[in-house]
């Protein structure tokens, strides 16, 4: 046993400084670049198993559990390599669906396009989202009927606006009436790995928003934003 095993690090050595020196050739002792790569990586699982085995009394038995164990655990990782972009699809919907609101990028989920990004709506009838303003979280919800984004005072305060400095002078008609709310501009508004900057937005005078929204003046600049289903998909 000793003596294979020292046979196979000799072997996987005298292999890897092949590789090293002459691994840049086109074709290496019959071998292209990647195959001599995979024949080395090869070599080097062998000697792992022997180290792991060498110096076992082992029954037939156990021989043939191993091996088993091994053939399969092969399968799984060939098969998790040959199928990962449906299984990458399959995770991005599962955390949609437990985190609603969280922007996901399109290609997680199995949409067109690796820059879309994916928004799944809660248990309402409207879509929210986590959005990123200058560096913090902000919850939105996003709607379509809203000039611009707009602010609660809190989330104001919180993402560092001089609130009390503000001139809140710009009369906005909402679904529960005319309000007085204050012009801002945000640096960078960024929804999953869409990011905009010099927003225009507004602040809203305290008590007259829950939440803050995701107007047009950030929905506009996107080349489309649809409803699916359950789910609004952003294209920048």
């Amino acid at each position: 046993m000793r003596l294979l095993l020292w046979a196979i690090v000799a072997l996987g050595l005298a292999f890897g400084l092949a590789w090293w020196f002459g691994g840049n050739r086109p074709i290496f002792l019959g071998f292209q670049p990647s195959e001599f790569g995979q024949l080395l990586f090869l070599l080097l699982l062998l000697m792992w198993i022997a180290v792991a085995l060498g110096g076992r009394a082992l029954s037939p038995g156990y021989i043939l559990r191993a091996a088993t164990f091994w053939v399969l655990l092969g399968l799984v990782l060939i098969g998790g390599y040959a199928y990962r972009e449906e299984l990458g699809s399959v995770g991005g919907r599962v955390l949609g669906a437990l985190a609603p609101g969280l922007p996901v990028a399109g290609d997680a989920v199995g949409a067109d396009g690796a820059r879309t990004v994916i928004i799944t709506r809660g248990a309402g009838a409207h879509f929210g989202v986590i959005g990123d303003v200058e560096g913090h979280r902000v919850p939105f919800l996003v709607d379509t009927g809203a000039s611009f984004v707009t602010l609660t005072t809190r989330e104001a305060r919180r993402i560092g606006i001089d609130v009390d400095s503000l001139r809140f002078s710009l009369p906005i008609r909402t679904a529960n009436g005319l309000i007085r709310a204050a012009e801002v501009k945000i640096d960078r508004l960024a929804i999953g790995s869409i990011e905009r900057y010099d927003v225009d937005a507004l602040v809203s005078p305290q008590g007259t928003l829950s939440q803050s929204l995701l107007g047009l003046s950030f929905l506009d600049s996107l080349a489309s934003y649809t409803v699916a289903g359950d789910r609004l998909i952003l294209t920048p």
